[in-house]
């Protein structure tokens, strides 16, 4: 199992928390698929009233993260606003996740918490507060518990997340690893580059259009080259 081989690998690093490892990298390489994309629904405030489905992230890859706007953390969410304005286009989705579990450092309701996420000029996706512990945890955040360890859960404000097009858990960076840290975009990078690219309607055949326009000038090139070659004088069969 995928939960015993890490803690196995964890107690060899005498590290106490599996978020404390060296490298993301080491991490979601010994993570085994597990399934998310039926958990990524989140009813949010921003945009109001909205719900982000699975049908959200198709072909595309989720960046997911718990937060607290009063945590000594909170400087974060400028950083995954970054994220949000670079990526978004090549289908990175954003997604803040409000929760008053630690050290209640959420506080208020829905209009408070927005009040508080503008400050950081926020403009992804915000869910509504929920816990991310414990059994009334998110269904997403329950599932990483359940199926990993409560080490890989949540343990603290800003741990994140991220989910690629397939529904894989492809790494999990601890709360103090900001979000523009070079292994959090190099990360990114690698699982937008794996996105499946759609075709423009026609897209295909112009191409095809183009290439067969090429071809013949190509053609008309190689016969006046040719013709240069001869003197000029085309020569005909009989």
């Amino acid at each position: 199992m995928a939960t015993s081989l890490l803690r196995d690998q964890s107690s060899s690093l005498l590290a106490p928390r599996l978020w404390q490892w060296p490298s993301s990298r080491l991490f979601s390489s010994l993570l085994k698929p597990r399934g998310f994309s039926d958990v990524l629904r989140f009813a949010t405030i921003q945009p109001a009233d909205g719900q982000l489905t699975p049908a959200d992230f198709r072909f595309k890859a989720a960046l997911v993260a718990n937060t607290a706007s009063t945590c000594s953390h909170a400087s974060q969410l400028e950083q995954l606003q970054t994220l949000h304005e670079k990526y978004s286009e090549r289908g990175l989705v954003v997604v803040a996740v409000p929760s008053n579990d630690f050290a209640g450092q959420e506080p208020g309701n829905a209009d408070d918490i927005l009040k508080r996420y503008a400050e950081f000029k926020v403009t992804f996706s915000i869910a509504h507060k929920t816990s991310v512990t414990g059994e009334e945890a998110h269904p997403f955040f329950k599932k990483i518990a359940d199926k990993y360890s409560t080490s890989v859960a949540p343990t603290w404000n800003f741990d994140k997340f991220l989910v690629d097009h397939r529904g894989e858990m492809r790494a999990v960076f601890p709360n103090d690893t900001e979000p523009l840290m070079d292994e959090v975009v190099t990360e990114i990078k690698e699982v937008l580059e794996e996105l499946p690219r759609a075709l423009e309607p026609g897209q295909e055949m112009e191409e095809e259009e183009e290439e067969e326009y090429d071809y013949e000038e190509e053609d008309e090139d190689s016969d006046d080259e040719d013709s240069k070659e001869r003197g000029g004088v085309e020569t005909k069969s009989q």
